[in-house]
């Protein structure tokens, strides 16, 4: 794929720079063992699943495209160029259900995706949980100084 990519392809590439960073920041610990059950050809995981979207099933396409056809040739070989719809086909639905099929591959064949999606999780939850860093000092403990 040689075309120059939009600003939307390259802010996600600039935050994500690689497919399994957008897949471990993105997803729930649920959300990825539904894309990882799914039957090949699922684009729908239930009510709030990021994957549900067609237009960012696309935009994922557009950024990660190599990645997701690398996984697409794991599955079907390399017989076939899986980075070209097939004829006749919804051009997007393709890209959409691609990624689909790519994530879950991947998190299927490699488990340090499901353990840094665990391991984000758990930073969430430990900043959540710990008391809030207050960057004044309390009342009365501030040091006054001499008034001229």
């Amino acid at each position: 794929m040689t075309s120059k990519h939009s600003k939307k392809t390259l802010a996600l590439l600039a935050q994500y720079p690689n497919f399994d960073d957008w897949i471990i920041n993105n997803l729930s610990a649920e959300q990825l063992q539904a894309v990882m059950e799914a039957p090949f050809g699922t684009a729908s995981f239930g009510d709030g699943h990021p994957l549900n979207s067609r237009k960012l099933g696309v935009q994922l396409w557009r950024a990660y495209w190599d990645q997701v056809v690398f996984e697409l040739e794991c599955v079907w070989g390399e017989d076939e160029n899986h980075a070209i719809p097939p004829s006749g086909c919804d051009r997007h639905a393709y890209f959409h259900e691609s990624v689909c099929m790519a994530v879950g591959n991947y998190a299927n064949e490699q488990s340090e995706l499901m353990e840094g999606v665990v391991a984000r999780q758990r930073r969430e939850i430990e900043v959540a949980a710990s008391p809030a860093q207050s960057s004044v000092s309390a009342p009365g403990n501030f040091d006054r100084g001499k008034r001229l």
